[in-house]
């Protein structure tokens, strides 16, 4: 999904310490350990649920320069046991792996490839007790592949991922491996999400200078085209889901310039592409932030998000909206430092009602490691 060594360059510090049914977020508790191996860099910023309470965790083991790495998974149960030792696969060019759930299978899709003009897009399935269903296989293959977003829907995934060709490019899996053709969402796009509104795919991408998001339908064919925001520098992360009758869309916007994400823009469209009312803007102070994890809870969306801090550190927030993009609370903190760990970022999985699995990557101060744990926090608007 996106460069360990990128994410490791923003290093933050958190009290959110552990695992508990009822914790509150930023609260401290005991947490379980999901990856953490000593003098290993490891990572995850993606994850599934099969909705009945197990989690499959996307995960990226590396080595001490963070450039190259190996991706992988860990599956682990509603009550914070790990299942399992979880695998790796070959070693790659330091992008971190994502994961999706299509009602059987979980399907993680991940970069493959030490090089950066020489690396490919595969794909795995895992049944729900953690175990490979055959081998991995081949998505795509171009130059200087990076995987953005994983969605199912209407009996087929939806994978989205850029090259350096440059572009943003989708294609269909079927829950079998089987593939549909490469579509190009945009020549010259670059990150992008992906949700489902029983109907078509929502694919939200940046270019150069603009965020829009293009209706993709289950075949694989693109379809219309939605301008979101423009003039700005459009290299940010973003996240987009679907409450059953509007899309929430999130994304980081920057001026020209200036290096860092001054402000988390938040909008509704409807599965029609009209867009709702305007932009909800959230400030984010010197030296910037980026989006998270876009979490559809009931009718309503949890946008969680991270605040870099100027001494160092960041302190990851979620706020709740309504289907039309109204706020719903005021952002909470979920993450913030402590005397013990330097936090990276932080993100949320849905475990029932008010329940969420928080996935921390964190190091040990002056430990020369990162390590991925968990920890259940109860989350309201």
């Amino acid at each position: 999904m996106c460069a360990a060594a990128a994410l490791a360059g923003a290093a933050g510090c958190s009290s959110a310490t552990g695992i508990d049914s009822g914790a509150p977020p930023d609260s401290t508790h005991t947490t379980f350990d999901i990856q953490a191996t000593p003098a290993v860099w490891d990572f995850a910023v993606r994850g599934a649920t099969d909705g009945a309470g197990t989690f499959l965790i996307a995960t990226w083991r590396g080595d001490s320069t963070i450039t190259h790495g190996n991706a992988g998974a860990q599956l682990v149960s509603a009550s914070g046991n790990v299942l399992g030792s979880g695998f790796t696969f070959g070693a790659n060019a330091g992008d971190v792996p994502i994961a999706g759930f299509d009602g059987t299978h979980y399907l993680l899709v991940f970069q493959q490839g030490t090089l950066p003009d020489a690396s490919d897009v595969f794909g795995q399935v895992i049944d729900r007790s953690g175990s490979t269903v055959g081998a991995p296989f081949q998505i795509s293959a171009s130059n200087g592949m990076a995987v953005w977003g994983v969605q199912f829907g209407a009996g087929t995934y939806l994978v989205t991922y850029t090259s350096a060709q440059p572009g943003t490019f989708a294609r269909t899996v079927s829950p079998n491996g089987a593939l549909g053709p490469e579509v190009t969402i945009a020549p010259g796009g670059d990150l992008s999400a992906v949700a489902f509104d029983g109907r078509n795919f929502l694919v939200e991408y940046a270019t150069d200078a603009e965020l829009h998001a293009r209706f993709v339908s289950p075949a694989g064919a693109p379809g219309q085209d939605v301008t979101l925001a423009s003039g700005y520098d459009a290299d940010v992360h973003m996240d987009v889901g679907f409450n059953g009758t509007n899309y929430l869309l999130a994304w980081g916007q920057s001026s020209f310039g200036t290096g860092w994400v001054s402000s988390i823009r938040v909008r509704a469209v409807t599965p029609g592409g009209t867009r709702i009312g305007s932009e909800t803007t959230i400030p984010i102070a010197p030296p910037g932030g980026d989006v998270q994890k876009m979490i559809v809870s009931g009718s309503d969306f949890v946008l969680e998000w991270r605040e870099k801090n100027p001494a160092g550190g960041a302190t990851t927030k979620v706020q709740f909206f309504d289907g039309n993009g109204v706020p719903l609370s005021s952002p909470q903190t979920v993450a913030s430092t402590d005397a013990q760990y330097h936090v990276y970022f932080a993100w949320v999985l849905p475990a029932g009602g008010s329940r969420y699995l928080e996935v921390i990557n964190r190091a040990p101060l002056d430990s020369g490691q990162t390590d991925v744990v968990g920890k259940f926090v109860t989350l309201t608007p």
